[in-house]
């Protein structure tokens, strides 16, 4: 079927409108589903969030109850300690020796009834550490999914708290949502903790092979969408972990739920798009017609004028159509008498010119038989001469071409081109070398290398050179030094091969010559570099080794290829391969520290020691090999740990080995450096302070507590009334042991301080109410030191996240350093105030000051002001040490600031603790 012009016009038309429209439609379709998906993935993650952190807490709890235990392993709690353990989820508490067996215990739900299976044992032994570690999911001896909390009491003890998932489950199963929307949460290796699917629960289902799980097994948070075995749909879901545990904990919901949202918007958009297409058509249709109508006009008019007849004409258009149509009207018609003159005026030519053909034919034939013979002799000659000239312009655009090329290379380049006739004297030096080496071309042109004047230092290689340029053999890289104006030495390289001509008689030399000067001194620098490497190598009092850990690399891919997930299961339960992949290693070097250390007495030696399984066996060198391991394979390039070995002779050592991937063999370590640190000393010393802090302690704080007990039923009358002449004795005795017993508690922190185990009991607390409890305690200074103690409180709402009876410990501590420094009849103020996003705690007194020569150490353990007017300077100078630690734990910042003779302001600043929005665990409210 054949389509007229205002037909194609009104398709070609519509289908321009419809364009937009459609692209219109099919965005609005597409962004629905996008703006769905993105609104839905910002609630699962936060669920997924705010899961976590309430997970996080309760580990938290979990590990303070164990740890109360450890610390007091009396074989029952308090009532209150048993609730809370019980609310936290123990079954029970327990204490076991090396074989397994209850040495103490406390039950909570029910009793452990010891020895433990030997291979569940035995992997909760090898992930007990110095602080309590959950362990992934496991049966216990009834058969029930239990997680355990382990922790090494001392070498030979193992604290083990076993814990039901009840609380774990109750908060997964809070959160459910829309039809199939729930929760789940995984343990570090993807076994199912919490599920919808109670039998998934009951098998310690393992999803691992899941994608979220698998992101969040590497300790990543965000949102994705996967395929759901327990559902069979495509999920969306958001996913984090539990930053003290590893468990993961994911917030799916299928995807054509959403999908059902957005197809309203999807119908919605359809219907646009039909109207939108009808309204272009119509109008399509009406403005083809407009534009066609003149067209038909002309083309009527020419048919009629095809046909013969000269007189047809295009009727004008009214004025209200296009001014073109007008014009176009009035064109045609012009052009048609135009046509009619000129058809009479072409018949008259046309006679006249066919007989004026007929006569220039006859001329042409005679023209053209003679133009034939004389053309073909111009042709010929023309092309020889053609092909002769074009030959002499190519050979000499070639050889001007070759000269050009010839002259920039020799400009550009960085060497410098020579020549020497027949009789070895230089003929040709390019600029370059006037440039490198500042010798003038003029100097050496017509002159040979003797007579040139250039001294060459090394008298073998000179006589070597001038042997081959007399033989006119070729010569490579003949390097001279030259001493230049400024002081410098220039190195040059020469290369020169001998030239012959086809009867193979001597010509001369062409060559270049380089400057190396850098090059010689790099390679000088270079072996100075090497030569200190070495020195600090083997003189570093560190042990350092280079091995090559290669073939473990192989390995260990082939295994992840193999379905090996857990690399520390796999070589826990396969102690012949982690043997093997021992034995891969090689070791490369070992410097004078290392084998000395060991005790050994050459590099071969302790090779053979460390291939010397046997001697391992009483070291943890093989829980360091496993985590090595793992911490390569999962993309880290520093390993370092801290675990005791044996000398040749036996003697136990305390190493901290650090192990790191050289740059550039992060995809084959085959170049691992490791160093080890001997650290027997520093474990001994701090074992005897532990010790020495313990046992002080222990015989200070018992007898100290029955005197204080003792004074307090005295004070109170017990005792019956005291003589006057003894009550001033007595407030002294009184008095006197509130001072030892804060130097014993200083003392211990200390200790605890340094060795890292001083504990905070963190919670949300009143600012304005520990104020006033320091203030109480400190009441005694008022009558000891002549002091008045007052109140100031500007921010009575401040609230801080801390440890109640430590932030009292580091006030009274303030108060009491103001009190003793103060004159008689002086005022203390303690203050409360708002300072940027916190508060600040501050104590003035009106004392002295601090000494300017003090003010930079006032902070350091055991400092104290020696000042001819202090009236009170008792005191061990631990205490403002002590309160600057505690202050930092709590994100603060303490500062002591004095004018000289005008007081002193100790203030310490703390962030204000800020309620965190309540997890949202229903939903259903916001669904369409």
């Amino acid at each position: 079927m054949k389509l007229n012009l205002r037909s194609y016009l009104a398709i070609s038309f519509t289908l321009i409108a419809t364009v937009p429209v459609l692209v219109l439609g099919s965005w609005v379709e597409e962004t629905s589903m996008e703006k769905e998906l993105s609104a839905v993935s910002e609630k699962h993650l936060l669920l997924a969030t705010n899961t976590t952190a309430a997970l996080d807490r309760y580990a938290q709890d979990a590990k303070a109850i164990f740890e109360l235990f450890i610390e007091f392993p009396e074989n029952t709690l308090s009532p209150a300690g048993a609730a809370l353990a019980q609310k936290i989820g123990f079954r029970h508490i327990s204490i076991l020796d090396q074989e397994g067996s209850v040495i103490s215990q406390v039950k909570v739900e029910d009793e452990f009834r010891g020895p433990m299976n030997s291979s569940a044992f035995e992997k909760l032994r090898l992930q007990s550490g110095r602080e309590p570690t959950f362990s992934n999911l496991m049966l216990d001896q009834t058969g029930r999914p239990t997680i355990y909390l382990i922790k090494q009491v001392t070498p030979d003890r193992i604290a083990i708290g076993a814990l039901n998932l009840d609380y774990i489950r109750q908060a997964q199963s809070k959160i459910s949502f829309g039809r199939k929307g729930h929760s789940a949460i995984v343990d570090g290796i993807g076994n199912v903790i919490a599920h919808p699917r109670s039998d998934w629960q009951l098998q310690m289902k393992n999803i691992a092979k899941v994608k979220p799980v698998e992101l969040m097994m590497a300790g990543k948070t965000g949102v994705t969408t996967f395929y759901s075995p327990a559902a069979d749909k495509d999920m969306v879901t958001g996913y984090t972990t539990v930053p003290s545990t590893g468990w993961g904990v994911m917030v799916p919901q299928p995807l054509e739920e959403l999908e059902e949202r957005a197809g309203d918007v999807k119908q919605v958009a359809l219907g646009l798009i039909i109207i939108g297409v009808a309204i272009a058509a119509l109008i399509s249709w009406l403005l083809a017609g407009l534009l066609v109508k003149p067209v038909e006009a002309v083309v009527k008019a020419s048919r009629k004028l095809s046909k013969g007849c000269l007189d047809t004409r295009v009727h004008a258009f009214p004025g209200g159509y296009p001014s073109e149509f007008r014009e176009l009207a009035s064109s045609f018609n012009t052009m048609i008498r135009e046509i009619s003159t000129g058809s009479i005026e072409r018949e008259d030519a046309a006679r006249e010119l066919k007989i004026t053909h007929e006569q220039l034919e006859r001329a042409t034939s005679k023209l053209q038989s003679m133009n034939t013979s004389l053309e073909n002799t111009v042709y010929e000659k023309s092309s020889n001469l053609h092909r002769e000239t074009k030959r002499r312009q190519e050979l000499g655009e070639a050889l001007q071409a070759s000269e050009v090329r010839f002259k920039e290379f020799a400009e550009a380049a960085s060497d410098w081109f020579w020549e020497m006739d027949k009789n070895l004297r230089w003929t040709y030096l390019s600029e370059r070398f006037t440039t490198v080496t500042g010798i003038p071309q003029d100097h050496l042109l017509g002159k040979t290398r003797q007579e040139s004047g250039i001294l060459i230092e090394d008298e073998v290689a000179y006589q070597k050179h001038l042997v081959d340029l007399a033989a006119h053999r070729p010569f490579r890289g003949f390097v001279h030094p030259r001493a230049l104006a400024d002081g410098r030495t220039l190195y040059m390289s020469i290369n020169g091969n001998p030239v012959f001509d086809e009867t193979d008689r001597f010509l001369g030399y062409r060559g270049t010559g380089s400057d190396i000067t850098e090059q010689v001194q790099t390679e000088k620098e270079l072996r100075r570099s090497e030569q200190r490497y070495k020195t600090l190598y083997h003189e570093t009092p560190l042990g350092v080794s280079m091995e090559d850990y290669s073939r473990v690399k192989r390995r260990i891919d082939k295994l992840a290829s193999g379905g090996v997930v857990n690399l520390r299961q796999y070589f826990e339960d396969h102690d012949d391969q982690l043997r093997e992949a021992i034995r891969d290693i090689q070791l490369l070097d070992a410097n004078t520290g290392l084998i000395e250390m060991f005790g050994v007495s050459s590099f071969e030696e302790f090779k053979e020691y460390e291939e010397n399984f046997e001697a391992w066996q009483h070291t943890n060198w093989r829980e360091h090999y496993i985590s090595e391991f793992e911490a390569l394979a999962n993309g880290m390039r520093t390993f370092s740990c801290e675990f005791w070995d044996l000398t040749l002779d036996s003697s136990p050592i305390g190493i901290i080995c650090t192990s790191r991937v050289v740059d550039g063999h992060e995809d084959d370590w085959a170049e691992i450096i490791t160093t080890h640190e001997d650290i027997t000393e520093r474990n001994r010393i701090e074992r005897m302070q532990s010790e020495f802090i313990a046992t002080v302690n222990h015989e200070l704080r018992t007898p100290m507590t029955s005197l204080k007990g003792s004074l307090e039923l005295i004070k109170s009358g017990a005792a019956g009334e005291l003589p006057e002449k003894l009550k001033p004795m007595f407030d002294i005795v009184d008095n006197n042991s509130h001072r030892l017993i804060r130097l014993i508690i200083d003392f211990f922190d200390i200790g605890k301080i340094e060795a890292g185990k001083l504990k905070f009991d963190m919670a949300p607390v009143k600012l304005g109410e520990i104020v006033d409890q320091a203030i109480q305690i400190s009441e005694e200074y008022e009558s000891e030191f002549g002091v008045t103690i007052e109140r100031s409180n500007a921010a009575p709402e401040a609230t801080v996240y801390g440890d109640h009876d430590r932030l009292i410990q580091v006030i009274s501590n303030l108060i009491s350093n103001a009190a003793k420094f103060s004159p008689e009849n002086g005022v203390v103020t303690v203050s409360l105030s708002r300072f940027d996003d916190g508060f600040r705690i501050e104590v003035t007194d009106n004392g002295p000051g601090v000494p300017e020569e003090f003010s930079n150490h006032i902070f350091k353990k055991f400092s104290r002001a020696d000042s001819s007017d202090t009236r009170q300077t008792d005191g061990t100078g631990l205490g403002l040490y002590i309160s600057k630690f505690i202050v930092e734990q709590h994100g603060g910042i303490i500062d002591i600031k004095t004018d000289d003779g005008e007081g002193t302001r100790a203030s310490f600043y703390l962030p204000e603790w800020v309620k965190p929005e309540p997890v949202v665990v229903e939903i259903s409210d916001l669904q369409p």
